[in-house]
C-alpha cells in the first residue's frame, strides 16, 4: 500500500483531525501524519514537506523513496523490519529522527541524505556494523542512540564537542572500530 492510497481510506489518522487534543499533550502538530501499523509498503505520494510530524512506524517499508524531504517535527519509521537503509530519508527533520527496530546495517553517506536533525537520531535495535562517521556532518544533531555503546559514546562525545570528523575517525580506529570509522 502507498501513502496516497491511505488518504482514500478512513483508517488513516491524520493528526489535523485531532490537532487541539495533541497540541496540549505532545509535540505533534496540527498537520502531522500518522500512518503507523497500516501495512504501508511505500512512501510514494507523500507530501514533500510536512509541517508537523510524520509517523510511519510498524509498517512494511523497504525504502524511503517518495517520502517527505522536509518534516518540521519528528520523523519515525521505527519497527519497519524490512527497511535496511536510510537512503532517501528526509533532508530536514526538525526534531527527533526515529528509526529503531529496523534492519539498518550501515549509515553509509547518511550526511548526503540527511542535512539537518534538530534533536536526536534514535537507531536502537538495528544491526549497524559500519559507516557511522557521517552523523557528525548532520547539522543540529545533538545525540545518537544505537546498540553498540562504545561507538555511540565516541560519536556523542564529538557531537557535543567540536565535531572534528578526523579526530573522531582516528579515535574509532585506535579503539579497533575501523568499519565504523567511515563516511
Amino acid at each position: 500500500m502507498k501513502v496516497h492510497e491511505l488518504f482514500e481510506e478512513e483508517e488513516v489518522s491524520i493528526l489535523s483531525k485531532f490537532g487541539k487534543h495533541f497540541a496540549k499533550h505532545s509535540k505533534f502538530y496540527a498537520n502531522s501524519i500518522s500512518a503507523a501499523n497500516v501495512i504501508l509498503t511505500s512512501l510514494e505520494g507523500c507530501p514533500e514537506e510536512i509541517d508537523g510530524s510524520a509517523l510511519f512506524g510498524s509498517n512494511h517499508l523497504t525504502s524511503l523513496k517518495g517520502g517527505p524531504r522536509k518534516v518540521t517535527g519528528d520523523f519515525s519509521i521505527t519497527g519497519n523490519i524490512t527497511l535496511t537503509s536510510l537512503d532517501f530519508a528526509p533532508e530536514y527533520v526538525g526534531e527527533y529522527f526515529r528509526a529503531e527496530d529496523c534492519n539498518i546495517t550501515s549509515l553509509h553517506n547518511i550526511h548526503k541524505h540527511v542535512k539537518h536533525i534538530g534533536d536526536y537520531l534514535l537507531l536502537k535495535g538495528n544491526p549497524i556494523t559500519s559507516h557511522v562517521l557521517g552523523v557528525l556532518l548532520i547539522d543540529g544533531l545533538r545525540m545518537i542512540q544505537m546498540d553498540f555503546k562504545p561507538v555511540q559514546h565516541i560519536l556523542n562525545k564529538y557531537l557535543k564537542g567540536d565535531r572534528d570528523v578526523f579526530a573522531c575517525q582516528e579515535e574509532l580506529i585506535d579503539k579497533g572500530f575501523e568499519d565504523y570509522a567511515q563516511l
